[in-house]
């Protein structure tokens, strides 16, 4: 488990989340992409917890 001093908000990992998106669709980061698609992964799965967190509170 990666634990962050301040973790970023929904906000900001759905802005992560869009912008890791748009570079697997772009030809230039194509050496890039199994690194961007585990980071994607990563941040999706951040987003899901601080959403379930959230809903419980």
């Amino acid at each position: 488990m990666n634990l962050e001093i301040f973790p970023p908000t929904e906000q900001e990992l759905e802005e992560m989340i869009y912008n890791l998106t748009r570079k697997l669709e772009d030809e230039r980061y194509r050496d890039e992409w199994e690194e961007i698609a585990e980071a994607l992964e990563e941040k999706e799965q951040q987003l899901k917890e601080i959403t379930i967190k959230n809903n419980t509170i």
